[in-house]
């Protein structure tokens, strides 16, 4: 399920579609309406006024996508009071090529998929961002309603990246080895301008995802989350129990003063077991 700032409240969207408004004011949780194509695998971003939510078709790539708004008004063609109501949008027609043609020096999470969105992220308050590896980075303009292609190759993010006014960049995971990392999206071709390594998870302990939540004043919020197996004699790899965890961790971005260089402070970590 997707979390995210919409004005005051907070909007959330599970993998079915289903949505929910917490109204901050009044304490309140709504149930919104669901959206038009229900599917395991939507992006969703809050721009302006609106939710917007991308959903991939299942099956062989090159996929099929459900792009759709949720806005307030009044419905086309109906008559009832205004109200939250999802409109269906223009789709992106990405420009893939042949399957012979996909790039040959890809990384092994990009080959499992190049079709698939590799990154995507909101670019100036009314663009959305997205990325494939095989077809680069496409923008969708909310105020035109319009798709257009911005870069033959791909971000250098893996999923979502957050922009942070504080230091006029944006904050993600690293492509090839999700370690924090901070790029300039209005350059001509985006590439990244640093890179903070984590050390690597203790024996037995898989990364499964990573999130970012910017908190203001060029504060982050890092969370992670992992998988960790225990070696047992019931099953043949000899790992029989898988326990979840996550951690979250606070991390302070700041500009050095001697050299301008971006540089970071982490402090409290927390883990969380479920």
């Amino acid at each position: 399920m997707d979390f995210m700032a919409f004005k005051n409240n907070i909007i959330a969207v599970d993998h079915e579609g289903r949505t929910l408004l917490y109204d901050t004011a009044s304490r309140a949780v709504r149930a919104m309406p669901q959206t038009k194509k229900p599917n395991s695998r939507t992006i969703s971003f809050t721009v302006g006024d609106g939710l917007y939510v991308m959903a991939r078709e299942n099956g062989s790539p090159p996929h099929s996508h459900y792009f759709q708004a949720l806005i307030y008004g009044r419905p086309p063609g109906f008559l009832h009071p205004e109200d939250w109501h999802w409109r269906p949008l223009q789709q992106p027609d990405f420009d893939f090529p042949d399957n012979g043609d996909v790039p040959s020096n890809l990384k092994p999470g990009e080959a499992v998929n190049p079709y698939g969105f590799s990154a995507f992220t909101v670019y100036d308050d009314s663009q959305i961002w997205m990325s494939t590896v095989a077809a680069g980075i496409y923008s969708y303009n909310t105020v035109s309603g319009t798709w257009s292609k911005v870069h033959v190759s791909a971000l250098p993010f893996r999923g979502r990246a957050e922009y942070v006014p504080e230091h006029g960049l944006w904050f993600g995971f690293s492509r090839e080895d999700e370690q924090l990392c901070a790029s300039d999206l209005a350059q001509t071709r985006p590439v990244l301008q640093k890179v903070w390594e984590e050390p690597a998870p203790p024996e037995r302990c898989s990364l499964m995802a990573s999130h970012i939540l910017p908190l203001g004043s060029g504060k982050l919020c890092v969370a992670r989350l992992f998988q960790k197996t225990e070696r047992g004699t019931l099953h043949p790899s000899g790992y029989t129990k898988a326990e979840h965890f996550a951690v979250l961790s606070g991390v302070e971005v700041f500009r050095a003063g001697n050299t301008g260089s971006l540089e970071t402070i982490k402090h409290k970590s927390k883990r969380y077991s479920f």
